[in-house]
């Protein structure tokens, strides 16, 4: 009885040593993202290659939603940059020398970005389209916590003119081109949550725009201001706090394991055999 409880704990212990040392030796991605399009409406369903790999036969590829309002689910590259993103296309029309294909692969584009030995950099890819090209540009915008604090967000003005933005307490002003960040209110009063967006005219302010942004401190948003017609619009994107183990290709290898397959003449003697009288 006494041996068979020691085993039991050495056979736990030795589980627990193996998990560790897989922690350890699980190599560390080169970067995380996320992703979304900024045109409104654009919603595909891509794909990458974990590790870059994606020239070979058997590499690894992994399915990727993307959206134009909701940021993705967050997805781990271990490769070199740049890392390419690309599309499924489907063969519609077929012939005797072009048999069908329904995983055929469509550069969408791709990000470039300084690898750092021993770091893990983070990013929101912003996917822009391309007049007259079928590629989409890709906008990064730093996910990293010092470069946006959880309970935070950043503005972006894309106007021409300064703007004058309060939220709850906090008054910034926002020149063409830059950037300002805010605290989180964590004021149940949601008046406290609303974004004021004002221009100046001479000495008068007139408020352009409102909008509500509640955030706790596990999440962060990025905020874009941008004219549209005779008025400015807003866009905004939240991102919440980023697990590695819990992101799309963690922890897969470089190439997908190949079944081998029966051959002709072993399936065909499996087959089912009509019935004889």
């Amino acid at each position: 009885m006494i041996r068979t409880q020691w085993f039991s704990i050495l056979f736990f212990l030795n589980l627990i040593f193996l998990s560790v040392n897989a922690q350890e030796d699980a190599p560390q991605p080169s970067a995380i993202f996320k992703a979304v399009f900024w045109d409104r409406f654009t919603s595909k369903n891509l794909s990458y290659a974990p590790w870059g790999n994606y020239e070979d036969n058997n590499a690894t590829m992994v399915s990727l939603q993307v959206g134009f309002s909701t940021v993705s689910r967050p997805f781990v590259y271990y490769g070199s940059p740049p890392v390419k993103f690309f599309e499924k296309t489907y063969q519609t029309e077929t012939s005797i020398d072009s048999p069908p294909s329904d995983n055929e692969k469509k550069e969408l584009g791709d990000f470039s970005f300084e690898k750092t030995e021993g770091q893990t950099q983070h990013f929101l890819l912003l996917f822009l389209k391309q007049s007259n090209n079928q590629k989409f540009k890709i906008f990064p915008l730093p996910l990293s916590y010092k470069d946006l604090e959880l309970g935070s967000f950043k503005s972006y003005s894309q106007c021409k003119e300064n703007l004058y933005l309060a939220y709850g307490d906090q008054k910034q002003v926002l020149a063409p081109g830059k950037s300002v960040m805010f605290r989180c209110q964590t004021n149940e009063d949601m008046e406290k949550s609303k974004l004021r967006v004002f221009t100046r005219n001479g000495s008068k302010y007139e408020e352009v725009v409102t909008d509500y942004l509640t955030l706790n401190r596990d999440m962060r948003a990025y905020v874009f201001l941008s004219p549209y017609r005779n008025r400015i619009r807003i866009k905004r994107y939240f991102v919440d706090k980023i697990e590695e183990k819990n992101s799309l290709g963690f922890g897969m290898s470089p190439l997908e394991v190949q079944v081998q397959q029966n051959t002709d003449q072993n399936s065909s003697s499996n087959s089912l055999q009509p019935f004889t009288e």
